[in-house]
């Protein structure tokens, strides 16, 4: 976009910032950054009843978010005293952490062993989402690193996510509307979250509102009386501070299960509009490495097209800019979109072909020139062709308003229960302003004897807690630097 484009979007947001303060009285920071807040809107945090639901979900995600750590911290004062009902309760929560902990022990893996599902499993079960969000970085930063040694660019493993804009060093896009519409409500739920539990260990919130940059959601609030918050019991804080990605985590679920309902209902609605509309599969990159980031092994297909840039006097990559290639048939199965590809490529692997015939018709920008091209592709070793696919649409093609709508309502739901679990999972993460740095500490001193002194127990925590925040960074660098190398 040319720059003149972003010195009016500048000046709209200085001028809506300034509208918000005068007619909203809205607190302004830098110019642009303005917190609108009201008091009346915590009149209804009160009318939310079932005390006892919100604090069990709530204690729940303290499990969750720290794992056998988070159930031993709140269980180990009743532990001490030999209270009976204290070891089932360890032993019921620790079952349910350990099933949670199979299922996402798949994710994130280096490479798929046994050792490597058992780390995780480990690590999950131990220190919940906090300790698994921690070891997923350094997974990421392993990766980087040695995609460095091996002159591989790999993607980065933290980057900014801004709807309407490409994640730096990836092909993903967040969609606009959908993206700021998804963030504004998974921001208003976790603040609610926090109000609700305030209210239900009776500390007074002072006002709840949200947060702009210019006219964009980028944040909500829930404002505590931070006295009565730091005099509360320290089980009662927790609650409190767990709310929020907590909630985020079951809202995530909740809508996951919602978006594959409604999919479910149109589904033959979808499915026709989408084949109808697709104009054709196409071969748009020949990789060296399959799988996302160049993450996946040296892919055989490289070259494949050798022959095919040489009768046209070309090279691969102007190739690719100055023609089309169309997949016409797969395996002699034609191909008119991505299901009819994916479903034949199955096929191939189910039944341990090595090989694949692919068939193609090559046009150039301006479809003066047509050439039918036929090739083989070899099966890699993680059962990847090694290429990149599109799939494009018909331009003119009339979707009508109600298939545009639902999209737009599954497309917001789909980023919303991602998103949603992503903000879940990194406020669990020990370290301040987190929701997990403020948990952390509490959790730690249960685990202090009465005798000790403040001084020592702040001493330890200090310790503790920045030896995380060291390892994290760490981490966090790593995964940054293919942002900028």
């Amino acid at each position: 976009m040319v720059w003149y484009f972003w010195v009016l979007l500048l000046v709209a947001m200085l001028v809506f910032a300034q509208l918000m303060r005068i007619f909203f009285k809205a607190k302004l920071y830098y110019f642009l950054i303005s917190m609108i807040s009201n008091t009346k809107s915590v009149k209804i945090l009160d009318k939310i009843k079932n005390d006892k639901f919100w604090k069990w979900i709530s204690k729940f995600g303290i499990f969750l978010g720290f794992g056998f750590f988070g159930i031993l911290s709140w269980y180990w004062k009743d532990l001490k005293q030999k209270k009976k009902f204290a070891r089932y309760h360890v032993l019921f929560y620790s079952a349910i952490i350990l099933i949670i902990g199979l299922i996402f022990g798949n994710f994130g893996m280096i490479q798929k062993s046994t050792l490597s599902y058992t780390i995780n499993v480990a690590i999950f079960f131990l220190f919940g989402f906090a300790g698994f969000g921690i070891l997923l970085l350094g997974y990421q930063a392993f990766l980087i690193i040695k995609g460095y040694f091996l002159g591989r660019t790999s993607c980065p493993g933290v980057a900014p996510v801004i709807p309407g804009m490409t994640i730096p060093g990836t092909d993903f896009k967040i969609p606009f509307f959908e993206g700021w519409l998804a963030l504004l409500i998974i921001m208003v739920v976790h603040e609610l979250a926090h109000g609700i539990l305030a209210r239900k260990i009776k500390v007074k919130v002072k006002s709840f509102g949200i947060m702009l940059l210019g006219f964009f959601p980028i944040g909500a609030f829930t404002e505590p009386d931070e006295e009565e918050l730091k005099n509360a019991k320290p089980k009662d804080s927790l609650l409190v501070f767990s709310a929020g990605p907590t909630i985020n985590l079951f809202f995530a679920l909740l809508v996951f299960i919602l978006m594959l309902g409604l999919g479910f209902l149109f589904a033959g609605y979808i499915s026709n509009i989408q084949q109808n509309s697709t104009d054709g599969m196409y071969l748009v990159e020949m990789s060296q490495y399959s799988g996302l980031c160049n993450l996946g092994v040296e892919s055989k297909n490289l070259n494949a097209l050798t022959p095919l840039y040489m009768q046209l006097d070309t090279n691969k990559d102007f190739f690719f800019k100055n023609y089309s290639a169309r997949i016409i048939a797969l395996d002699g199965n034609l191909v008119t979109n991505r299901l009819d590809f994916t479903k034949t490529l199955v096929n191939v692997i189910d039944n341990n072909k090595k090989t694949v015939n692919v068939s193609i018709l090559v046009q150039d920008t301006n479809k003066t020139k047509s050439i039918d091209h036929n090739f083989i592709l070899q099966i890699n070793s993680d059962d990847s062709l090694g290429i990149k696919t599109v799939e494009a649409q018909k331009v003119d093609y009339d979707y009508g308003f109600w298939y545009l709508f639902l999209v737009f309502i599954l497309t917001t739901m789909q980023w919303t229960y991602l998103l949603s679990f992503m903000v879940g999972l990194f406020n669990y993460i020990p370290i301040k302003p987190l929701d997990g740095g403020s948990m952390f500490p509490l959790m730690l001193t249960q685990f202090f004897p009465s005798t000790m002194k403040k001084e020592k127990q702040h001493k330890v925590i200090r310790i503790i807690a920045w030896t995380i925040i060291g390892i994290f960074l760490l981490f966090l660098v790593i995964n940054a630097l293919p942002l900028f190398f």
